[in-house]
């Protein structure tokens, strides 16, 4: 290359500069793509202690007896209280709200919350809780028991929130899944098989899972977790590295009842709507069509491959003056005529009772939706059922609403 002048040879060294500094640069560029960010750095370097974080959180985690009545004898109507089960729960705020699974109360008449105190008041001879000592770690606690009142419940969710008559109630902070990766270390906090305040400790094992709720609808975005989750472990807290509650330890896939390192947890961005939602308002308000349907597995017994049967329309609902039918059942519990089966709402194809109520949480009651059925029309020669497709625009109801049978 030949220069004809010293401000083009100058150029040409700073050109060739560059470029050699682009080849140095542009390797370690690509290293420090490929490693943490100085900001993950920084976090897992400041995950706190799990000691602390037990003797923080101690306070917060309380302990749920249940309760059911049952008859005394076959010839009285008398009953007593009997125990139930055992959960876990954890204080939400200092006005003495609870948070626990729905799973842990269905069926109870009555619960008892032991909440522990890390200091050791003096017990007044007014007091009716009881009230004793224990050592957990190097801090000492009281315990008291209160009786709960249910505030609201979400079986979508699993989720219920109860109250206590307590003061001087230390709440969980709350945190955000927002962030959290795979391989965070997680805390779960509770009481499996009756040991109270008991803590194991893993990671985040998995995100974006779904389960089934007790109501059989899809609880989706949950958390799993290798942390130990026993029968007991239900309605406690799952922690992340820095003691917040991400999410609500709600279940654990084992075959035998027992932990198998695979547990999941309610994540606490869903939990917050709905625990928000049950102490203002008592109950949860979503859209819904006004029916109930059929299993699938109970639907395939049927014939039904694909769709959601209507078993029960609302009385006087948007969707019954629509035109939308139920199954008819005679007195011997025999299907005689099926109901509409729902193939698609709006765009969204339905297969199972699942894309239905996930296309239904994008709406609000008072929206209208096109379901696309199919309906039967009478029966031709051999017995085959004949059936037509029909299209029905549908006024959403709110999800509170009862259900009654319009077979008869």
């Amino acid at each position: 290359m030949r220069v004809t002048s010293r401000k083009g040879a100058i150029g040409v060294v700073a050109t060739l500069a560059l470029v050699s500094s682009l080849l140095i640069v542009a390797p370690i560029y690509s290293d420090l793509r490929s490693t943490p960010s100085l900001y993950d750095v920084y976090r897992r370097l400041t995950f706190d202690d799990p000691a602390d974080i037990f003797e923080k959180a101690a306070p917060s985690v309380v302990f749920i007896d249940t309760f059911g009545k049952m008859r005394t004898s076959f010839f009285s109507d008398a009953t007593q209280e009997v125990p139930l089960g055992q959960g876990s729960g954890f204080v939400w705020n200092k006005e003495g709200y609870i948070v626990t699974n729905y799973h842990v109360v269905e069926t109870a008449s009555t619960a008892n919350v032991t909440i522990s105190y890390p200091t050791q008041p003096e017990n007044s001879d007014n007091d009716n809780t009881d009230a004793d000592d224990m050592d957990l770690g190097t801090v000492t606690y009281t315990r008291k028991q209160f009786i709960a009142k249910l505030v609201g419940v979400d079986p979508d969710k699993d989720v219920a929130v109860l109250k206590v008559d307590a003061t001087d109630l230390t709440p969980l902070a709350i945190g955000t899944l927002k962030g959290h990766r795979i391989g965070e270390p997680s805390y779960a906090i509770g009481n499996p098989f009756g040991l109270d305040h008991s803590m194991t400790s893993g990671i985040i094992s998995g995100l974006a899972r779904e389960i089934r709720s007790p109501n059989d609808r899809p609880i989706q975005n949950v958390i799993q977790t290798n942390a130990d989750i026993n029968p007991g472990n239900s309605g406690g807290p799952l922690l992340d590295g820095y003691g917040k509650i991400i999410g609500m330890n709600t279940a654990g896939l084992s075959p035998t009842g027992g932990s198998t390192g695979v547990g999941f947890a309610v994540p606490i961005d869903d939990l917050k709507t709905s625990v928000e939602a049950l102490i203002k308002d008592g109950k949860i308000v979503r859209a819904a069509i006004g029916i109930s349907t059929l299993d699938p597995m109970r639907a395939a017994r049927l014939g039904i491959q694909k769709g959601v049967l209507v078993v029960d329309v609302l009385e006087d609902a948007p969707a019954f003056r629509a035109g939308l039918t139920g199954t008819l059942i005679n007195g011997f519990g025999q299907v005689t005529r099926l109901g509409d089966i729902i193939i698609k709402l709006d765009d969204t194809d339905i297969i199972t009772d699942r894309e239905l109520y996930l296309a239904l949480k994008k709406h609000k009651p008072g929206d209208k939706v096109k379901l696309t059925v199919e309906r039967e029309v009478g029966t031709v020669r051999g017995g085959t059922v004949n059936v037509k497709t029909v299209e029905i625009t549908v006024e959403l109801t709110p999800s509170s609403s009862g259900v009654v049978r319009t077979g008869k």
